[in-house]
């Protein structure tokens, strides 16, 4: 539902937000889950949590370029640490709940697998990975990944996936090339097991109370770019896809500035025209493939998919309504966040099903129009 609202300015902060707390070794760092890829074959990073081995690459947690589907061995965090040069982070396993190494005590062609020791917890030198971005593909930032060894040695992370390591060993992690080519080229983003979710949007307090919210604190600038008026169900659903595309400008307080520079290369511009979005929610679906060839409308739910209601359909006002999918439950239900749904530019969380309407105070909605898939998750 939309009411016009003005968008509250905010001071980016690179990485200034999503911080949580962090195992020892990692205090200040910032992190965020995400799936790990190859550029080349798009395969997941998996956790080899069932091999047995305690050294070699068929150690238990080795990490491999194996899966086509992700899920819980596919988890990880990357976090980036406080205190060092830029592009500093640590991997975090999320089966293994370990840190990730490259292994340079190892020898032969065993020497830098990455690895998620078991009680890994803290980060190092073997622990500390620099990574640096390159390009993108479709939405999706590019980068490659580089770790030291004790003698000084920078070697770039590679998933040798030829003839070289045939069988299991095929894909295998190491850091052990000394340039970049396609098979040292990745891809970050995150998944529908691993979706950033919950209020976090940073122009959430940009609302009707004057006492708490005085007008300086944010400029009546609709289609400007960015993410439009502040507490809209449509800003606030271009906010989720930004930071689970991989957008990492992040706000924690009021002031000018506020649309993060890189938003239309992580998220999508929701104002009208061509090739926006908009201007209204009840736009999503009309203009989604023609904004993005790789979007695509369907009437099925997935974990990061926008749900979209069409003009006065399903109990929503003429300007429609969108809302991000958290999660998709067993019964077909799902489970949605958004803002502004009852038009008081308010966070919620609902569940909607296709059995039975959903009522809000004295308001009653009901199963969305379509699903506008814009982060390629299935």
């Amino acid at each position: 539902m939309r009411i016009r609202l003005p968008l509250l300015a905010a001071v980016v902060a690179l990485g200034a937000a999503m911080t949580a707390a962090a195992p020892a070794g990692a205090a200040g760092a910032t992190q965020r889950h995400t799936y790990l890829r190859t550029v080349s074959g798009w395969n997941y990073v998996s956790t080899e949590a069932g091999w047995t081995d305690s050294q070699g690459r068929h150690a238990k947690n080795v990490l491999r370029a194996r899966a086509t589907i992700p899920g819980p061995y596919e988890g990880y965090e990357i976090r980036h640490l406080s205190g060092m040069p830029d592009g500093a982070v640590a991997l975090w396993s999320d089966v293994a709940q370990a840190y990730v190494s490259a292994e340079f005590s190892w020898t032969g062609r065993d020497r830098g697998a990455l690895h998620a020791r078991p009680g890994q917890t803290t980060v190092g030198p073997w622990e500390t990975f620099y990574q640096v971005q390159i390009g993108t593909s479709g939405n999706y930032p590019v980068f490659t990944l580089k770790a030291n060894d004790s003698s000084g040695g920078s070697y770039y992370v590679s998933a040798d996936q030829g003839q070289n390591y045939p069988g299991d060993l095929q894909g295998v992690l190491q850091a052990n090339q000394t340039v970049a080519k396609d098979g040292e080229h990745w891809a970050e983003g995150p998944g529908p097991r691993n979706l950033i979710t919950g209020n976090d949007y940073p122009w959430r307090y940009a609302a009707f109370d004057p006492a708490k919210n005085p007008p300086s604190d944010f400029v009546d600038a609709p289609n400007r770019g960015g993410f439009q008026y502040a507490r809209e169900c449509d800003s606030f659903v271009a906010w989720k896809i930004y930071e689970n595309t991989g957008g990492r400008q992040y706000t924690q307080t009021g002031g000018p500035g506020g649309t993060p520079t890189d938003y239309r290369t992580y998220s999508v511009d929701i104002n009208g025209g061509n090739p926006g979005m908009g201007p209204d929610a009840k736009d999503w679906a009309t203009n989604a493939t023609r904004y993005n060839s790789s979007f695509w409308v369907d009437q099925t739910p997935t974990p990061g998919a926008v749900a979209q209601w069409n003009a006065n359909s399903g109990g929503m006002a003429g300007f429609g309504h969108v809302a991000y999918v958290d999660k998709v439950n067993p019964d077909g239900s799902i489970v949605v966040e958004n803002f502004n749904l009852t038009g008081h530019g308010e966070y919620s969380v609902n569940t909607f099903s296709t059995k039975s309407p959903t009522v809000v105070g004295n308001l009653t909605f009901y199963w969305p129009s379509n699903f506008v898939h814009i982060n390629q998750f299935h």
